[in-house]
Formats: structure tokens, sequence, C-alpha cells
């Protein structure tokens, strides 16, 4: 994605052992400012200048300097106006899949009795746990899920641990190199992996999904034109069925992203506001679990059926569709 190209075949064992030593997000972060990126970043704004500099009021990538000076970040509430959120069937949900999961440990490193391990940078435990608790307790037929490794390994861990339970999985990842790494030979017959962007998939491959089903959504966080994320809400959200379960990852308390990533790391990710204006007055979708408002709010009750989780509760957003 950043160099435009695929790794050659003799460096992908050592890129490997590199993003485990660095962790994904350090490694990305420094393939991105590595010379071949920075070259490539400047040819594609020769050919594409840029309408105003990052920063400017028209941009939307953010000045850090200007937000913090406005306070930006010190207000997070889990009130959101107009944004339906009902605590007690949320804890009422928790307490059946706490129930129904006594005992659900996830390994903290690479392990050969799972594909999932805890100490990842993609997917936390907290995470891994609710999401294999949704499966557990949904029962989907069809589980489709757009951005595709970590949480494709929690599932298919969920469904070898759960011997009567026959879920179709359908995985939408362009970039399917984390992926295939986790996956063991045998996965392969037994999922369906589409390797191209979401927007050239379908729409039946999601029309199919009934009543418990899960569509998994985890893609690039950012609405801009022709965007994955624009293509989610405005075309694939309108055609699932009634019942459908709909899982949006990165979406923390308030709507509002960690300070890390909004004044350290600049990422000026904006899926969680689109995601909040989507749901404002919304009748049709309504929100089931919160793994980010729900983890800070009750640690201890998470704590108690999965240990460490506490500490990193996740961002999972659950939504059903009416």
């Amino acid at each position: 994605m950043t160099l435009g190209r695929e790794p050659e075949a003799h460096v992908l064992d050592f890129l490997q052992d590199h993003v485990a030593e660095k962790g994904a997000v350090e490694y990305l972060l420094e393939l991105a400012n590595c010379p071949e990126a920075l070259d490539r970043r400047s040819r594609m704004q020769a050919a594409a200048p840029l309408f105003v500099p990052p920063g400017h009021y028209y941009s939307p990538v953010v000045d850090p300097a200007a937000l913090r000076a406005s306070g930006h970040g010190l207000k997070l509430s889990n009130a959101i106006a107009g944004v339906q959120i009902d605590w007690d069937p949320m804890q009422a949900l928790f307490e059946r899949l706490a129930e129904q999961n006594a005992g659900l440990e996830f390994p903290q490193r690479q392990h050969p009795a799972a594909r999932y391990y805890a100490d990842n940078d993609m997917f936390c435990l907290g995470d891994a746990f609710i999401l294999a608790c949704m499966v557990r307790h949904l029962r989907p037929r069809r589980y489709v899920e757009v951005g595709s490794g970590f949480s494709s390994a929690v599932v298919l861990d969920t469904l070898d641990r759960t011997p009567d339970l026959a879920t179709a999985c359908t995985f939408i990842e362009p970039y399917t190199e984390r992926l295939e790494s986790l996956l063991r030979p045998a996965d392969q017959a037994r999922t369906t992996i589409i390797r191209c962007d979401v927007q050239n998939v379908p729409l039946d491959v999601f029309r199919q999904l009934g009543r418990d089903d899960i569509l998994f959504l985890d893609t690039t966080h950012v609405s801009k034109t022709g965007s994955d994320v624009n293509h989610e809400l405005f075309e694939i959200l309108p055609v699932l069925a009634s019942g459908v379960v709909v899982h949006f990852h990165d979406i923390f308390l308030g709507f509002e992203y960690p300070d890390q990533w909004v004044f350290d790391e600049n990422r000026s990710w904006n899926e969680a506001y689109l995601l909040r204006a989507f749901l404002m007055y919304n009748d049709v979708f309504e929100i089931m679990y919160a793994n980010n408002a729900f983890g800070r709010a009750r640690p201890k009750q998470l704590e108690r059926v999965c240990s460490g989780a506490s500490q990193s509760p996740g961002s999972g957003f659950w939504l059903r569709k009416r």
C-alpha cells in the first residue's frame, strides 16, 4: 500500500520478523517515512497537487496544535445527542455473553493450538473476547468480514471450539498478507477469500445475509470521495436484511479517537464522526454493544470474565438492523 508494490518473495520472512519485533503500527509508520515511500508520495502529489496544505481549514487533515489549543478531547461522554444508547440491554447482553463463555481464553503469544494471539497491535484481547462471544451467541449461518487478519483468526478459532456451529465465512481483503500468515492450510478450502476492495464486491454478497448473520467492518476508517467507508454506509447497509448484526471497529467512547492518534500520530480518521451522524435519530439500526464504552465504564465486570481485557477493552461497536 505505502510503496505501491508487492514485497519481493525473498524479503517476506525478514518483514514478518521485523513486524513481530517492532509491532505492526510502528512498522507502518517507519515504512511510510522511508525514502522510497517519500519519493512515491512526492510524485503522487506532483501529479495531483493538494488544493490546500494539511492543517488548512479546508483540509481534512487536522492541525494538532490548533486542535489542542481548542481543548479537544476534554469532554468525552457516553451521552450523545440524538444517539440512543441503552445501557440496561447492553448490560443484559454482556451478562449472557459472560455466562455462555465462562473460561474462554486466548494465548498471549503465537501458539500452535490457535491462530489468534493477544500480543498484536491490530486486534486486542477485549475485541477478540467479544467477537468470539458474539459468534457463539448469535450462531450465524454466514459471517462476512471486510478487512481481515487477526479478527478472522478469532472467528476460525471460535468455530473450531464450537463444532456444532457451521458458519460460512467470507473474508474481503485486498491486502491478504497478514490474513494468509495466520491461516492454516485447510482454511483455504473452508473459507471464501475475496481479494479486492469492498467497492468492487457485488452487493448480492451482502444481500444474502439474514437474521443473526454478522457483517464485520474494519477498513480504512476514512470517509472521502470513493472510499470504502462511504460505500459501506451508503450502499451496503441499506441493502441488509432485518436482523443482520453489523460491527464497526475503532469506535471509541464519545465517537472520538484516542489522543495519541489525534495529536501524536495525526491519523485524521473520520469514520467515527460519519457513523455518529448516521446513528443520530436513526430508528432502523439499534446499538447492541460498545466494547470501549462498556469496558471503560464497567472494567471490573469485563476483567472478571476475561483476565487482562479491562486494560484493553477494544473498540468494536455492534449494531443490529431492525
